[in-house]
């Protein structure tokens, strides 16, 4: 059986008046990174916990994993500057899939990034409208409170330190 549902996303794009690979480096700064090899050993679920804890970095946010978005317009024989960022914690989609597996669809967050004009362009659709669609309070809730963890870690990376 197949079941088809329209969903309304709400798309974000943002610009920031910053260089390129400087809003990428400050971005990977403030991100701490995702180890996969907690996710082997959960004899010990505390320590786990703590793991994962250690990991966070900047607004609670950890990066997943990064794709050169821009390297395809090599075909083209051009160049572009795109990553494609994946971006989330995982006790924070835990704590939205033991609401309802199904949450786990939209976590880890994608985030593109890319070169417009002289500055950077982000894309992203906001967490709280992916999520929306289960239709539970506390999913919602942890949602928008994810919108602004990851809205404050983008501007965050924008800004001159």
């Amino acid at each position: 059986m197949t079941t088809e549902r329209q969903l309304e996303l709400v798309h974000l794009t943002t610009c920031f008046d910053v260089d390129f690979e400087l809003y990428v480096s400050r971005l990977e700064k403030l991100l701490g990174r995702f180890d996969s090899t907690v996710m082997s050993d959960l004899k010990d679920p505390l320590d786990a916990v703590r793991r994962i804890e250690d990991m966070r970095g900047a607004h609670d946010l950890m990066l997943f994993g990064m794709q050169n978005h821009g390297a395809l317009f090599a075909i083209d024989g051009v160049h572009r500057n795109a990553i494609r960022f994946h971006i989330g914690n995982p006790l924070i989609a835990h704590e939205m899939a033991r609401e309802d597996i199904r949450a786990g669809l939209y976590a880890p967050l994608t985030v593109l990034v890319y070169q417009y004009e002289k500055g950077v362009r982000i894309d992203y659709d906001k967490p709280s409208s992916q999520f929306a669609q289960f239709e539970n309070q506390k999913i919602d809730e942890v949602a928008q409170a994810l919108d602004l963890k990851l809205r404050e870690l983008l501007e965050d990376a924008a800004r001159t330190p």
